[in-house]
């Protein structure tokens, strides 16, 4: 096995392994943070946050590993399948500051709250709505990284 497949087989698996783990939130982790809302919205909004942070750490060098890959692969084989896997990989950055950083931050503002008591409860029946709001904004996320896969494995087969 040579360089070429290498690369190939590394980053189509970690586009396809960034789409799965951003899915996962979405499908996995807001459900079961969702189930604390009624209890406490800052232990949810709480449990988001370390559900994002376990997110922000795999996230990025995984679409960077992807990414590189397919730039590397075009460089290498004037294919342009790759060039638009690795703008698909990369493009969670764009979507995420165009779409979802407002909704991370009123989320984060729930999490920062010290006692439910600093907030109206009017406000902080709102959180349900922002957590299921980031899961579909999320889950569209997770579209990038899978059609980049998708496509740098057609470039693959070619």
């Amino acid at each position: 096995m040579n360089y070429h497949n290498l690369t190939q087989i590394a980053a189509i698996s970690s586009s396809f392994w960034l789409s799965g783990e951003i899915f996962t939130y979405s499908w996995g982790a807001v459900p079961a943070v969702l189930e604390a809302c009624p209890t406490s919205q800052h232990l949810a909004a709480k449990q988001w946050v370390a559900f994002y942070h376990r997110g922000h750490a795999l996230g990025p060098p995984l679409a960077i590993l992807g990414a590189g890959g397919f730039i590397w692969l075009a460089l290498k084989s004037h294919c342009s399948l790759y060039w638009g896997a690795a703008i698909l990989d990369i493009g969670i950055v764009p979507w995420t500051l165009l779409f979802m950083v407002q909704t991370n931050s009123r989320i984060f503002e729930f999490a920062n709250v010290k006692d439910s008591s600093e907030k109206p409860v009017r406000e902080e029946t709102q959180l349900a709505p922002l957590l299921n709001r980031w899961a579909g904004l999320n889950t569209i996320r997770s579209l990038f990284p899978f059609a980049g896969g998708i496509l740098g494995l057609i470039a693959a087969l070619c």
